[in-house]
């Protein structure tokens, strides 16, 4: 496609995005239907990201037919930007409840230092993306405060990027751990809930993911980097698979992740669910005991 001589480069395919507002709808829904059944705060998480996701979307439509609206471009930057934030902060926490729900003995980390590192992170890339979103959206076009604030984006993706590597890292350790039976932290013996192809497939859910908000971190990375007019930003095709396509996906699969949180009261344990019992063992009855507080986002 021939460059457009715009702030996107391009005009916004029309298509693309009213497909993008249909499904992010429809994601969006589900999610809320979930949160009036279960009632349980970690939903709320994901139906910010979504919310924003659809506010960047919408923002690509009004630009397909009215392409030179900067107000339009900056909107879906930063919406777009930020709203995987929220994914990524649903992503950390739901750990600690899988966790919690096939033995802490498997994990690497204590289940809550999962969310209390990477959600630390998390809002130190969000500080950053939002200040310098912020910084790009009152300077002029072309400006050197409009690719300040561009580099200060770019820090916060770089940033989150390092995160959700190492989050990745961990959850793939545990998830070997649990493959194989084998216990990475040392501890009395445990009676271990029976794994079952449906947690099973929820948790792999989770996996996939998180694989979908590291795609689109790489990518993000690689369009900020280039500039606002690098070859990568200014051409649709990108944007489409390596953005829109990885958070529909996390989106969707966030939904059945989210089953281990239905299965605790008020961000605790459920006594008449089926989770693993630890005897003697007084550190992870102390991992079972954390308050909604802690981890209820």
């Amino acid at each position: 496609m021939a460059a457009y001589h715009n702030a996107f480069g391009y005009i916004p395919a029309g298509w693309l995005a009213i497909i993008a507002v249909v499904f992010f709808s429809i994601s969006f829904a589900l999610l809320l239907a979930s949160s009036i059944v279960y009632r349980h705060p970690l939903i709320v998480v994901p139906i910010i990201g979504t919310a924003g996701e659809l506010a960047g979307w919408a923002c690509r439509v009004n630009a397909h037919y009215h392409p030179n609206n900067y107000s339009d471009f900056l909107g879906q930057i930063i919406a777009l930007i930020i709203s995987p934030v929220f994914y990524s902060a649903e992503v950390y926490v739901l750990l600690y409840h899988w966790v919690m729900l096939y033995g802490p003995r498997f994990s690497l980390l204590k289940p809550k230092l999962y969310a209390i590192i990477f959600i630390t992170f998390d809002i130190i890339a969000l500080v950053l993306q939002a200040a310098g979103g912020g910084i790009a959206g009152g300077a002029k076009e072309g400006s050197s405060e409009q690719n300040k604030g561009a580099n200060i984006m770019l820090g916060g993706i770089c940033f989150q990027l390092f995160s959700t590597v190492v989050f990745s890292i961990l959850g793939l350790m545990f998830a070997a751990a649990v493959c194989r039976g084998k216990p990475v932290r040392a501890g009395p013996s445990t009676t271990d809930i029976p794994r079952s192809r449906y947690k099973d497939v929820c948790f792999l859910c989770l996996c996939l993911a998180t694989l979908a908000i590291l795609v689109r971190a790489v990518y993000r990375v690689v369009e900020l980097a280039g500039g606002w007019s690098g070859s990568v930003i200014t051409h649709e095709v990108w944007f489409g698979v390596f953005d829109f396509i990885p958070m529909i996906i996390a989106s969707f699969f966030l939904l059945p992740s989210i089953y281990p949180a239905t299965q605790t009261k008020n961000g605790g344990f459920n006594e008449s669910a089926s989770y693993p019992t630890f005897k003697g063992d007084s550190s992870e009855r102390d991992e079972k005991s954390l308050s909604s507080s802690d981890f209820n986002i």
